[in-house]
């Protein structure tokens, strides 16, 4: 008589490749999650960045505007008729004139700019 084993082996092989396949397959979809997050992270931070850009566009556009009424040749007569400011003239000691360059003298300087030369 023969005796049939009746035995049900487990294929440790087969279990352990799908095993390894699922866990590539797992870290390569958390890998896609973290990359999608962190690309939303940085498209936020741009968005940031430009708004503040717009805004200090907008801040420079206005202070251009506010520079050139404040500088126009009527809001400066205003403030001068009000006297809330006052010109002082400029001292001919403190006016550097330009002339062409000179040779250098024995000090080796050259100079260019002169207080002394057109003083009279």
């Amino acid at each position: 008589m023969t005796v049939k084993k009746s035995s049900n082996p487990i294929k440790s092989g087969s279990i352990a490749k799908w095993t390894l396949i699922a866990f590539l397959f797992g870290g390569a979809g958390l890998q896609i999650v973290h990359l999608k997050n962190q690309q939303f992270q940085l498209g936020q931070e741009i968005r940031k960045v430009e708004e503040s850009i717009r805004e200090t566009h907008l801040d420079n556009q206005v202070l251009l505007a506010d520079i050139a009424t404040l500088s126009s040749r009527s809001a400066i007569q205003k403030q001068l008729s009000s006297r809330a400011s006052f010109m002082i003239p400029i001292q001919d000691q403190y006016i550097a004139r330009l002339a062409a360059p000179e040779v250098t003298r024995d000090d080796g300087i050259l100079r260019t700019a002169s207080t002394e030369r057109f003083r009279q």
